[in-house]
Order: structure tokens, then C-alpha cells, then sequence
């Protein structure tokens, strides 16, 4: 064989071994004027994935469509953006009024506990889009602040008040107070908003023994109990579980005194 047949072979027993798919391309036929390229598969840029939906874990019928799911995942950037700027005055907070911030390290809501959330509303209410769901939700970001028994009442009084000279601004609309004498959740739930990133968060109070109740003590109880209807016997059960945990609970002196929103909050000794 010549040489030159020797360099064709050599060259045509390489091309034998490109990707098929390089092949093709380098191969397709041309139409008379065009002068562009072919495509090199090597380094075209792949078909972005298609937005996906979201399915809870354990729950497989609660769920979000792409779309809805998308609009929470912008929702959970921008609560992590307002967290970062939140959490430092939040420790500032409890150090200045002899409090401690308890369960620091779940100041985010997950995930999976935000969809199944805006998935639960809308469950509640067909016509809500994900944007009317996320309107709704004011703990993406959460603290509790928890104060002595004996220090409690004046404590909820300090740290509002340091919450407001912060710049942070209250949603009386918002402020639930819950020590009663029936059988649920005992404390105090404020709201908050951050006037620079808009963010909504919830600052929570509680002595030492309302926080166990309401985490270690009626958390898996409160879990069990959301995915019952109402007419299961099971939920039932589980609720009078819970309120004999909560009913234990004592109440802080004088806590009566925070029973309603006061603006100016006030500052206790």
C-alpha cells in the first residue's frame, strides 16, 4: 500500500472511533450557501432540566406543582439572605436582657417543613396560589427567646422593647398570647419585621418548661395529629395526650400582665 493509503486508513480507522453522535454532526450535508458550522457535541451546552415538583416525604398526597415549588425555593433564598442579617441582633438581644436564644440552630425552617406548609394551605384553600400561601407564613425564620420563671414577665417586656430600638417592627395583629388554662400550646408569639430585606420572622417566648412542652414533649404528638381528619379517633387520642403535657406546665408571676399587645412595651426592673 502507498503511503498515502496508509494515511487514509489511519485516518479513517480514527473517525471510526469518535462518538457516534461527534460522527453525525461533523457528517451532515451542508445546503448550498450555508456557511455555518457544524454543531460539536463536545461542547454544545446542555437542555437545562425542567422545573420539578415537590413531594413530601413521608406524605406522598402532599404536594407542589414546579411552578408553586419554584416560588417557595425563591421564598427559602430570600428568608436564608434575611437570617444572616437577623440572627447577629438576635444574640445581641438575649445577652442584653439576661435571656438565652434556645434552639438556635433551627432559627431556619427547613425545606421540606416550608413546602409541606404552603402544600397544607393550599390544600385548605383550592384557589391559593403559592404566593398567597407564602403571605401567610411569618416563621421562615424563628427565634425563642427563653426567660427564667421568675423573670419572665419583665423579660417579654425588655427584650420587645430592644426588638423595636433594633428598628425591628411589631405586627400587633400578630402577637398571640397563650398562657390560658386550656389544655394547648403556652407562651408568647410575636412577629416581626425586618424593614431592610421586608422579612417577616417570629420571635417566640417561653420559661424552660413551656419550650420542653411544646418541643420534646408534644412535637411528635403535634406531627401524628396534622395528617388526621378531624374525625379520626386517633386524633382525638393524641390531643388529650397533649394537653395533659401542656395543662403541667406552671404559668410565670404576674404573666397575666402581657396578656394584651402593648406598644410601648415598657420596661420591668
Amino acid at each position: 500500500m502507498s503511503g498515502a493509503g496508509k494515511a487514509v486508513g489511519t485516518i479513517i480507522n480514527k473517525a471510526a472511533k469518535l462518538p457516534k453522535s461527534f460522527r453525525k454532526a461533523v457528517s451532515r450535508k451542508k445546503k448550498p450557501g450555508d456557511t455555518s458550522a457544524a454543531p460539536d457535541p463536545r461542547t454544545t451546552a446542555p437542555t437545562p432540566d425542567a422545573p420539578k415538583g415537590w413531594t413530601h416525604p413521608k406524605h406522598p398526597e402532599v404536594k407542589l406543582s414546579p411552578e408553586d415549588n419554584a416560588a417557595v425555593d425563591r421564598f427559602l433564598a430570600r428568608s436564608r439572605d434575611a437570617e444572616s442579617r437577623i440572627t447577629p441582633k438576635m444574640d445581641e438581644i438575649a445577652a442584653a436582657n439576661d435571656s438565652k436564644l434556645i434552639g438556635r440552630d433551627h432559627r431556619l425552617k427547613t425545606e421540606d417543613s416550608l413546602k409541606e406548609k404552603v402544600a397544607r394551605i393550599q390544600r385548605r384553600n383550592p384557589d391559593a396560589t403559592a404566593d398567597d400561601a407564602i403571605a401567610e407564613i411569618n416563621d421562615s425564620v424563628r427565634y425563642t427567646l427563653g426567660h427564667a420563671d421568675d423573670k419572665y414577665t419583665d423579660g417579654v417586656k425588655n427584650a420587645q422593647q430592644t426588638l423595636k430600638d433594633a428598628g425591628f417592627e411589631p405586627d400587633p395583629k400578630q402577637y398571640k398570647f397563650k398562657w390560658n388554662q386550656d389544655g394547648k400550646y403556652q407562651g408568647i408569639n410575636t412577629t416581626w419585621r425586618d424593614p431592610e430585606t421586608g422579612t417577616q420572622f417570629e420571635v417566640q417566648h417561653h420559661t424552660d418548661q413551656s419550650f420542653w412542652a411544646k418541643d420534646e414533649g408534644t412535637h411528635d404528638l403535634y406531627d401524628q395529629m396534622k395528617v388526621l381528619d378531624d374525625a379520626d379517633p386517633r386524633k382525638a387520642a393524641l390531643d388529650a395526650e397533649q394537653k395533659k403535657i401542656f395543662n403541667e406546665v406552671p404559668h410565670p408571676s404576674n404573666v397575666q400582665d402581657l396578656k394584651t399587645f402593648d406598644g410601648s412595651f415598657g420596661g420591668g426592673s
